[in-house]
């Protein structure tokens, strides 16, 4: 979850009777191989992560503090850059921005042995050489020693945000977020939020803004490159207009089809009259799309709901974005998912967190613990969860190996599965193996 202010296969239908029953792990059952805390005294945290060439992580979140790991807080909070080694260790922490509001919600290598983060700003001092108004989308470009090589920012006269960063064939990068912005580089905005996607070259230099969206709001969760030079993207929508063809109530889950210059190819909307939010995507084979996130719908596309605020919610759809198959997974508490990536056998990794202690999350801690839910082509689950007894919640999940991986995310605890903790919130890093 970020401070301020984002599985599968099977042409069958999951059977409501078995959609609220815990499965069998059938030996996947995982365990904590190390666990590392990045911060401070005050609040600090990690929002997506990537292996490194040398086999380490770099890090990117956020930070309030001004002591333990980070020192010299630019302002009421940081971009947050970590770089340990394969076994977890520290090799170098370091902190990024301005006077206002700043934190990194993404990162990708480059070519170079460097890193490009991508965030949000509301600085325009210190690190942060300009905003338009608001908060913008910033993009700091460091070296392999994690040293500054550029920042750069895009936005207009109000809210722009970043969820997500990936590299593109022709050696550049693709920026996914979104604006409630009408004038600037969002001009051409539908309504209300639209998702805003900005191309950029190796340099950083836009080259292209694309604004998707209706007339009401859309929301970013996750965009992957396509094997046929195009893109494809997942967020929610409240619109049935503009580029979004169906609402079936509140925001739905969005799955949208794009070229390489980001047209629309096609889009699919799945959800309820609750509220719907996709957060992840992957794409596990055969142009199949997974979508993860949160639901609170009773009705429409949602076979099974646990009741309390929200459920997890997996939705598996065909080449063309049929919905092949779905399923909840909850207790009567708060359930969430944030990530997903594909797993090895067949199967998928979800990640998620959730205070229920009933349903396939009847193992809690304490607060919200974090969800590790392993998942076969056809939606079988063999569920893990870790924590401690305050609120632990994940971000990204991260292969790193052979049935292993590295979650990110930020936690209070300093027991159970947690320890080292610096005080308040800590970004944390655990790798997880069977």
């Amino acid at each position: 979850m970020k401070s301020s202010v984002s599985l599968f296969c099977l042409g069958l239908t999951i059977l409501t009777s078995a959609c609220h029953k815990k499965d069998n792990n059938d030996g996947y059952t995982y365990g904590v191989n190390w666990q590392q805390m990045l911060g401070g005294t005050n609040w600090d945290g990690a929002n997506d992560a990537k292996k490194t060439a040398d086999g380490g992580l770099i890090v990117t979140g956020y930070s309030k503090s001004a002591d333990g790991d980070l020192t010299g807080n630019k302002g009421a909070e940081d971009i947050l850059v970590a770089k340990l080694d394969a076994s977890g260790n520290r090799q170098w922490v370091k902190n990024f921005g301005g006077s206002a509001a700043d934190n990194g919600n993404a990162v990708v290598t480059t070519p170079d042995g460097g890193y490009l983060i991508a965030g949000t700003t509301q600085s325009s001092d210190g690190d942060i050489p300009s905003n338009q108004g608001n908060s913008d989308f910033v993009i700091l470009k460091l070296d392999a020693s994690g040293n500054k090589s550029w920042v750069k920012t895009y936005g207009s006269s109000k809210l722009e945000e970043t969820t997500s960063i990936i590299s593109t064939l022709d050696g550049g990068y693709l920026l996914l977020g979104s604006t409630t912005s009408t004038d600037g580089i969002a001009t051409g905005n539908h309504g209300g939020s639209d998702i805003m996607l900005i191309k950029l070259n190796e340099s950083g230099d836009k080259q292209w803004v694309k604004l998707l969206g209706g007339s009401l709001n859309e929301l970013p969760g996750q965009i992957l490159a396509t094997a046929d030079g195009g893109y494809m993207l997942c967020g929610s929508s409240e619109s049935k207009d503009g580029d979004i063809s169906n609402n079936k109530g509140g925001f739905d889950y969005l799955l949208m089809k794009l070229d390489a210059s980001a047209n629309k190819v096609w889009d699919k909307t799945y959800g309820g009259s609750g509220s719907d939010y996709a957060r992840g995507l992957t794409v596990p084979y055969n142009n199949e799309y997974v979508l993860t996130g949160n639901t609170n719908s009773t009705n429409g596309d949602v076979g099974y709901y646990h009741g309390g605020a929200s459920d997890i919610w997996v939705v598996y759809a065909g080449a063309s974005g049929t919905k092949l198959w779905e399923r909840t997974f909850g207790g009567p508490q708060e359930d969430f998912s944030s990530c997903i990536t594909p797993g090895t056998d067949g199967r998928f990794i979800v990640g998620g967190f959730s205070n229920s202690k009933e349903g396939e999350t009847d193992n809690n801690k304490g607060g919200y613990d974090l969800l590790f839910l392993n998942l076969t082509i056809n939606g079988t689950l063999a569920p893990s969860s870790f924590g401690g007894s305050l609120s632990d919640q994940s971000a990204a999940i991260i292969p790193v190996g052979n049935r292993t991986y590295v979650v990110a995310g930020h936690s209070g605890s300093t027991d159970g599965d947690f320890s080292g903790n610096h005080g308040n919130e800590d970004a944390f890093l655990m790798k997880l193996g069977l």
